[in-house]
């Protein structure tokens, strides 16, 4: 990485880590290229898809007073996070698309 450029700090969550323990090796590598891009390109990297979560209702969904987001890992998988602060990330959990509606979401 270039001197000088500015990487993200990423937090997890206990539950975050669980889900990846829980994953098979081949989901662990997704999920870990997904978050060197993540930590050098912040959540805005292309191949991240983020996007915010909103409720059934079509209101954004939100934790702590914090929006919460949702970022592609594989066509299945997905991590779910929270800006905790200036260029730093709560990572939350790891799941698949089933995640939505055990949050009481859906994305669009």
């Amino acid at each position: 990485m270039p001197q000088g450029e500015i990487q993200w700090k990423l937090e997890r969550s206990d539950g975050f880590k669980e889900d990846y323990r829980l994953k098979t090796s081949d989901v662990q590598s997704e999920l870990n290229e997904a978050l060197r891009l993540m930590n050098k390109s912040g959540p805005i990297h292309p191949s991240l898809n983020s996007h915010k979560v909103f409720d059934a209702r079509g209101r954004l969904f939100k934790e702590d007073g914090k929006q919460i987001w949702e970022s592609y890992v594989t066509g299945r998988h997905r991590i779910t996070w929270k800006y905790k602060a200036d260029r730093v990330i709560f990572l939350r959990s790891t799941n698949g698309h089933e995640i939505l509606p055990r949050l009481g979401g859906r994305n669009v």
